[in-house]
């Protein structure tokens, strides 16, 4: 019986293992670049949703009110004008959801709803989807007259959506100017 052995190995070697990583490191770049814009779509989308229910659900949750004063993220879901987990989640698909009276003519005379770290694109198609809905937008502190153009620079933006609560019922009349 004469038994010839072999110097090579079984299983795989460094080059073959290295390769294996490469492709599928490829593979995942690949998937995530199928499937990234589309996540950011659906996310603006929500987000939008959001914004849009959350402005309604204010105003009729406010309708009688003098005032925005003490108007919070929980308020409308306290009012029962929105269910938790819809439009008044304190978060975004980015970051924290801020809701805040605010001030055009006299205090708390309208409302803010803040949201930050909002990725350039998806910064772009948010204020393209809410443009004319809000009374302001305002772009990293700026108001925007018309268009998204402050989205394209830099990497996250802060954004706030202003809606004046219009003359309220019980609230001082204006001084004349």
């Amino acid at each position: 019986m004469n038994r010839t052995t072999s110097n090579r190995s079984h299983g795989f070697a460094l080059i073959e293992t290295t390769f294996g990583f490469i492709l599928a490191i490829g593979l995942v770049g690949a998937v995530w670049n199928l499937f990234g814009p589309a996540t950011t779509t659906s996310s603006v989308m929500a987000e939008s949703a959001r914004l849009t229910h959350l402005r309604s659900a204010v105003l009729a949750s406010h309708a009688s009110s003098v005032d925005f004063a003490g108007l919070s993220v929980m308020s409308p879901v306290y009012e029962g004008y929105a269910t938790a987990g819809s439009a008044s989640a304190t978060e975004t698909a980015w970051g924290p959801l801020g809701l805040n009276p605010s001030t055009i003519r006299q205090p708390d005379d309208s409302f803010e709803v803040d949201m930050v770290s909002i990725p350039a694109d998806a910064c772009q198609r948010l204020v393209a989807a809410q443009q004319g809905q809000w009374t302001s937008i305002h772009i990293d502190g700026v108001a925007q007259a018309d268009g998204d153009e402050a989205c394209l620079a830099g990497d996250t933006h802060a954004l706030a959506f202003i809606q004046d609560g219009g003359v309220r019922h019980g609230a001082a009349p204006l001084a004349a100017l």
